[in-house]
């Protein structure tokens, strides 16, 4: 749900409500997409070589849970006194705080979830439940957006819908490091080599199509949400049913 919300509305949010100017917040958002792409990898590679006694997994939910809800309490709420470019800097530092516990709970918790166990089905029926949640969360992203847009303080709305969501999502990545076990015989296993690992890759006919679709799907996606609420609220002259 909080990576649905920045997905959906953070750029119109940034430039119609905080009134930061579209290139600005538009190159951040670019620079912090090419960050994400290098982070993703290299948190996967680390978490595999990770090696505590409380697991490899485990410790990176609980160091991205604290980061995590500070970063979505400061890209929906700064400080009002803030503007210009101290309020540009403010949201870059958010945003770039977001992505990087977003992606430092997200990746090991995916690979958690493929480890959980050996069996094909349970691993299906692992990742088809997540997915489901997953699209939950999506759904109720669009319906807060519904509140967000028609709020009458709309910095208002989004400071208290901040500190739910932050405090929520902290909880529960704690929630999940306490209650899950890891499987002792996957520590020590993972790659050496990350170059050697995206070599097996793209060596791989079948998994550069994989890669390539993947790759059109998250343009479009982007794209696409990112433009919806201007396209409602300028083009279709529909204000405020953005998430309708």
């Amino acid at each position: 749900m909080a990576g649905m919300l920045v997905n959906f509305y953070l750029l119109k949010f940034a430039t119609d409500v905080l009134l930061i100017a579209p290139a600005a917040i538009g190159s951040i958002l670019l620079f912090l997409r090419v960050w994400d792409a290098v982070t993703d990898p290299a948190a996967g590679w680390l978490s595999d070589r990770t090696n505590t006694r409380f697991g490899r997994r485990r410790p990176w939910f609980i160091g991205s849970a604290l980061p995590l809800g500070a970063s979505i309490v400061m890209l929906w709420s700064p400080p009002a006194e803030l503007e210009g470019t101290g309020l540009t800097v403010w949201i870059g530092v958010a945003i770039l705080l977001f992505y990087t516990a977003y992606t430092t709970f997200r990746v090991p918790h995916m690979a958690m979830g493929a480890e959980l166990s050996r069996g094909y089905h349970d691993r299906t029926r692992v990742f088809g439940i997540m997915q489901a949640v997953e699209s939950l969360g999506m759904l109720g992203a669009a319906g807060v957006l519904v509140f967000l847009e028609q709020a009458e303080d709309p910095r208002a709305f989004a400071r208290g819908l901040s500190l739910a969501i932050g405090g929520f999502a902290t909880t529960l990545i704690l929630l999940a490091a306490w209650k899950l076990r890891e499987r002792t015989e996957f520590l020590g296993r993972g790659g050496q080599n990350p170059w050697k690992s995206f070599g097996d890759v793209l060596a791989n006919p079948h998994s550069r199509i994989l890669i390539g679709v993947f790759f059109l799907e998250q343009l479009g996606f982007a794209a696409l949400v990112a433009l919806m609420p201007y396209l409602s609220d300028y083009v279709l002259n529909t204000p405020g049913r953005t998430g309708v």
